[in-house]
């Protein structure tokens, strides 16, 4: 059973931080697929998007429905396409994509927690370390992510959307 993380990622229009859509063409491997994204799920920092290009015609019913709930609770975006086709797949993605980076992955790869963190480094040519804190009441006490270089200084920073956290 997928989990499911309130507040995921989600960050402000406009925040400086490297925005980066994950996207996964996939054909046919719903059941690999949804253990690929409960790894994804955990990842730290998250990704502002998973996007899921689908090709499989149907799914059984315990798949599709995973799916269908990880999509209307907004932690992956899934588009479906008719035909299969792995460039077509890959080119949806880049044209459905809402971030700024795209990192395409496979269906069944295991993802260490710090697969983010590692290509952010590079996005940013150096080590980075993240900080994830509650803002104050000016920023809506909303989560902020601040990411540093190896001397502590701020690279980027972000005001995260609304979560249960932010409620709090």
């Amino acid at each position: 059973r997928l989990e499911l993380r309130s507040g995921r990622g989600r960050r402000a229009r406009g925040a400086a931080l490297a925005m980066l859509t994950i996207a996964i063409p996939t054909y046919h491997r719903g059941a690999v697929l949804c253990e690929t994204i409960e790894m994804l799920l955990h990842l730290d920092p998250p990704a502002d998007e998973i996007l899921i290009v689908d090709q499989t015609p149907e799914h059984p019913p315990d798949v599709e429905s995973q799916l269908r709930v990880l999509d209307a609770a907004g932690a992956i975006r899934l588009v479906h396409l008719p035909a299969p086709s792995i460039t077509h797949a890959m080119n949806t993605a880049l044209r459905q994509a809402t971030q700024a980076h795209v990192l395409f992955l496979d269906d069944d790869m295991e993802a260490a927690p710090e697969l983010l963190a590692a290509h952010l480094a590079e996005i940013f040519d150096g080590p980075v370390t993240f900080s994830l804190g509650i803002g104050t009441a000016r920023v809506n006490r909303k989560p902020v992510l601040q990411v540093f270089d190896s001397d502590g200084r701020t690279l980027a920073f972000a005001k995260l959307a609304g979560s249960k956290r932010a409620r709090a």
